[in-house]
């Protein structure tokens, strides 16, 4: 049974709408400077930025008023640090998607050929198995190479919107296929 929050509990207790745009006015453009130095691109800094401040409305009650500015950058560098894992993770998967579907030209022998092959079937049936969402924001990503602003404008999406399907998609994508390897795993 789900835990009832009392009116004591500070951490379920959202900041009031006037604390929360004096804490914005204050560090907001501060907090988007920070983010600036340690990301890439505005995209990747208005997503974080949002979920920094996203944060602070959800949680920023259980937060000494004194120390939210510090508190706001703490979040801030999470948040960046955790979008470049994500991002690690996407190239890593990325590259193993290139790696399978380049030109077998570059296959040195039959096997090579076979196995090269058999790979870039399952992760065909791997991305026939993501939902239809996922599946075409994945595709105009990595195989029509579009950025995720082009991809938002093609969809009429929000681009946090296009961002987290491409990103829920790769996750599904590297579960489906260790699911099947440890399937090919258990048959030898």
């Amino acid at each position: 049974m789900a835990r009832q929050s009392s009116p004591n509990d500070k951490a379920n207790r959202r900041l009031s709408p006037d604390a929360f745009d004096g804490c914005f006015n204050q560090f907001s453009g501060g907090v988007r400077a920070f983010l600036g130095s340690k990301l890439a691109n505005e995209a990747d800094v208005e997503d974080c930025f949002s979920r920094v401040f996203e944060k602070l409305w959800i949680h920023g009650d259980g937060v000494n008023p004194a120390a939210r500015g510090a508190w706001l950058f703490v979040v801030a560098r999470r948040e960046a640090a955790l979008h470049w894992r994500k991002q690690k993770r996407s190239e890593v998967i990325v590259a193993e998607l290139a790696r399978v579907t380049s030109e077998t030209s570059d296959i040195e022998s039959p096997a090579d050929a076979i196995l090269a092959a058999e790979t870039a079937e399952r992760l065909r049936h791997a991305i026939e198995a993501l939902p239809y969402d996922q599946r075409v924001t994945l595709r105009k990503r990595f195989f029509d190479d579009r950025s995720f602003r082009e991809i938002a404008e093609e969809l009429n999406l929000p681009l946090g919107t296009a961002l987290t399907r491409v990103h829920a998609a790769l996750k599904r994508l590297r579960k489906i296929l260790e699911e099947d390897n440890d399937d090919l795993t258990n048959r030898r």
